[in-house]
């Protein structure tokens, strides 16, 4: 794990054409795709899922990529980027770190994935509303679907022309 500087974040979220909201909207850092995603998946996850069940979905999500930064949204600092060789720690980190079990917005995070065609919001709406994937193309959209098939997971699609 490497941390991100502020810099280096910035230009991640140009790259990705990821927007960061203006923290004086008292919204945190909120991230979005600039001209909104192309597909959203919103997986659902029960009670029972946790926790080898959620791991083992979260681990299948989270190959589909080289390395993911993890963005705290309600904290300063402690941006840090893991790579292929760190993903068992990211997802061990996830794990332990469910921000819906003891939902305090402050443990909100976004994963970016290094493509910069995925962003996860992991939050504390994660256990009633679902954990939402938001995918810049349709192709990432594809592979994510195709992982969570095999998985057998439950998720909703949504779909944007463009």
């Amino acid at each position: 794990m490497r941390e991100i500087d502020r810099e280096q974040l910035r230009e991640s979220c140009r790259r990705a054409n990821l927007a960061v909201a203006d923290q004086s909207l008292g919204i945190g850092r909120e991230l979005t795709y600039r001209e909104g995603p192309r597909r959203t998946i919103v997986v659902h996850f029960a009670h029972s899922d946790f926790p080898a069940g959620f791991e083992a979905t979260l681990g299948a999500l989270i190959s589909l990529e080289s390395s993911w930064t993890i963005v705290p949204r309600y904290q300063e600092g402690a941006v840090a980027e893991y790579d292929t060789s760190e993903l068992p720690a990211l997802i061990s980190r996830c794990v332990a770190h469910l921000p819906w079990a003891a939902p305090d917005k402050s443990d909100d995070l976004y994963l970016i994935g290094k493509s910069g065609t995925a962003l996860i919001a992991y939050d504390h709406h994660g256990l009633d509303d679902g954990m939402p994937i938001f995918l810049s193309n349709t192709e990432s959209a594809e592979d994510f679907l195709t992982v969570l098939n095999q998985r057998g997971a439950e998720f909703e699609l949504f779909s944007r022309d463009g």
